[in-house]
């Protein structure tokens, strides 16, 4: 089960812009295009699993790079000894909706050192959206999670101010809509697939926490996910992980490499096979 945890990790919306007036509403439905405007960042990611039995608890960690502007990212994420991944560290590299990934333990029939998944094609297939619709304004990387928040419902929480790696913040607590952010953000190409996919989730809400620095960046955000109820995966009801990220060291200077093609096997289409075969063994 664990290894539903990691796609959770990776796969992620892009930055969207949205503007408005200085109150909490508009300050967080704002912070995707702020962000994104620092040019890049160093990240820090955390995500734990809870309700998922054999999993409970279990933590992995991430440090990483992204550049906004290139549409760019790269992280080492350690995983916990008890994932049943084997330990040690996955690498990503993150280039528009493609993500590339190097794993500590071989991966059956490949021979190159790196694989490589096209977000674009999957989440189509999945939930009948475009995720290139969502990549506009930003990369293809685990802090695109931010763009969940132009969804931001129509109240938002001042918690209070608070430090967040020796920077004052203001805490600020919201609901974010799913649906709205999709559908704001004209990602939708079949609405029936994308009603389908909604139906996964006990709620087409996700509560969000996020710090914002005076700029109105994104110092840290909290993502409380639930686990779809995916067709032939046994997931148990409220079943999850919290993601937390933290963004800092905003306009490093840090170069970002893509594998090269003959290092890279592309996975896309076999895992687009295995997600049909799931789905008609379900229906079928």
């Amino acid at each position: 089960m664990f290894r539903r945890i990691v796609p959770l990790v990776v796969v992620s919306l892009a930055l969207v812009a949205c503007g408005g007036s200085p109150n909490p509403v508009a300050l967080v439905s704002s912070t995707p295009d702020k962000t994104a405007d620092a040019g890049t960042a160093r990240m820090s990611l955390e995500s734990t699993a809870r309700g998922i039995p054999g999993a409970e608890g279990l933590t992995s960690t991430a440090e990483g790079v992204v550049d906004f502007e290139a549409q760019r990212g790269a992280m080492t994420l350690a995983l916990p000894s008890g994932s049943g991944l084997g330990g040690g560290e996955l690498e990503f590299v993150y280039d528009g909706t493609v993500m590339y990934l190097r794993s500590p333990q071989p991966t059956p029939g490949v021979e190159t050192e790196w694989v490589s998944l096209d977000f674009a094609q999957l989440t189509e297939e999945v939930s009948g959206t475009d995720i290139q619709q969502f990549a506009q304004a930003g990369s293809n990387d685990p802090s695109n999670a931010l763009a969940l928040l132009k969804g931001t419902a129509d109240s938002v929480e001042e918690i209070g101010s608070e430090d967040v790696r020796g920077e004052e913040t203001t805490h600020y607590r919201a609901t974010v809509d799913l649906r709205r952010s999709a559908e704001q953000a004209g990602a939708v190409r079949d609405q029936r697939q994308f009603e389908a996919f909604l139906d996964q989730f006990p709620s087409e809400t996700i509560p969000v926490d996020v710090w914002l620095d005076d700029e109105g960046r994104t110092r840290r955000m909290r993502i409380d996910q639930p686990l779809p109820q995916t067709p032939g995966v046994s997931v148990p009801p409220g079943a999850g992980v919290v993601i937390t990220i933290e963004l800092y060291d905003f306009g490093v200077e840090e170069a970002i490499e893509v594998p090269p093609a003959d290092e890279v096997t592309d996975l896309t289409a076999q895992l687009s096979d295995l997600m049909d075969e799931a789905t008609t063994t379900t229906t079928g």
